[in-house]
């Protein structure tokens, strides 16, 4: 059983996650009214999740033997004055959904409620990666701003996604992808889409030739490196090699000419990018 104060928290908590779907599905409308079907697509995607934060909660009280009690919704902000704007407000509202989880898990703490401590966890590593994309796009965008005033922003950022089999990774990478090209911080925004046999030849010499055709089909837009931890398979792939000492120079000299983002497995691809440090 739940503590009265685990439960009516954890209800609180169901609501606010409700409360962050809607929002977010605003968000989406917003952007499919101001002309930016990636940006939309990419609140369309946070609304579900949001959705299924709720009901991950709803079934945990469910299954230890407690009421989910649910209460209205309030009303959620429906205009942005732009897609920067509608940026900010994302990450100021996971700050928020941050707070809410770390004091929830606080309460759990001081009602010595373990069960409860372990189910949130996946919730705090949840909103440490959410504020982590939000403010890395917000940081490039404004540095830019600064630096170049009056010229068109430019990203000079690329971009690692991790997680487990089955968490999305490459769908959120391709909708990120969509986001770079509706914020317009990209030369064209489009997006080419390989893994090692786009890359990787048979042939010492001929692997080289192969990743720059690449790079250079990517250049204004974004390239996505999908199992990037399988461009080297061992010390003794020398093809593999090629490709990342071919594909370093350009991440480093050609950084706002386009973006990369690479993909993989949590544990392998920590094993990838310690092994080769320069794409870090």
């Amino acid at each position: 059983m739940l503590s009265k104060k685990i439960e009516a928290a954890i209800n609180a908590q169901i609501n606010a996650e409700m409360w962050s779907a809607y929002l977010y599905l605003s968000m989406a409308a917003h952007c499919h009214a101001v002309g930016q079907p990636g940006m939309a697509k990419w609140f369309e995607v946070q609304f579900r999740e949001e959705q299924d934060h709720a009901k991950i909660m709803y079934n945990y009280v469910v299954s230890r033997g407690a009421k989910v009690t649910l209460s209205p919704i309030d009303a959620v902000p429906t205009e942005w004055t732009s897609l920067l704007d509608v940026f900010e407000s994302t990450l100021a509202h996971e700050r928020k959904v941050t707070a809410l989880i770390n004091d929830l898990y606080a309460l759990t703490t001081a009602e010595n409620d373990y069960a409860t401590q372990s189910m949130l966890k996946w919730f705090i590593d949840e909103q440490v990666e959410e504020e982590e994309n939000a403010q890395t796009i917000i940081d490039n965008i404004k540095r830019q701003k600064r630096d170049n005033p009056g010229k068109p922003v430019q990203l000079k950022s690329h971009f690692v996604f991790t997680g487990n089999p089955g968490t999305g990774k490459t769908t959120i990478a391709r909708l990120f992808a969509d986001i770079l090209g509706s914020l317009q911080v990209l030369p064209s925004g489009h997006l080419v889409e390989v893994t090692r046999k786009d890359l990787v030849s048979q042939y010492v010499g001929d692997t080289a030739l192969k990743t720059e055709q690449v790079i250079n089909k990517a250049m204004g837009g974004i390239l996505f490196i999908d199992e990037a931890y399988a461009l080297k398979q061992g010390d003794d792939d020398k093809v593999g090699q090629e490709a990342i000492d071919t594909l370093l120079p350009y991440l480093e000299n050609r950084a706002g000419d386009f973006v990369c983002i690479i993909a993989g497995y949590t544990k392998e691809m920590q094993e990838f990018l310690t092994a080769n440090s320069g794409l870090a």
